[in-house]
């Protein structure tokens, strides 16, 4: 069952940049979060799916990247 709701894209990039931005760091790779001026500051959605969406393609991308930015 989807849990939609309005979720602040603040809220959601702090948690990205919380999690993981120490385990760049720990591979010394770049870490960066851009969105474009015209990202709406809510997205109607489930959070929970999208963070773990966030986190298995975010992960891979840490895991399989030896040197440059994440």
């Amino acid at each position: 069952d989807l849990n939609v709701d309005a979720v602040p894209l603040r809220a959601l990039l702090d948690y990205v940049e919380a999690t993981f931005r120490p385990l760049t760091g720990q591979k010394n790779l770049a870490f960066a979060v851009h969105t474009a001026a015209r990202v709406p500051g809510e997205l109607l959605t489930d959070d929970y799916r999208l963070r773990q969406v966030l986190r298995n393609l975010l992960s891979n991308a840490v895991k399989f990247t030896e040197q440059g930015r994440v």
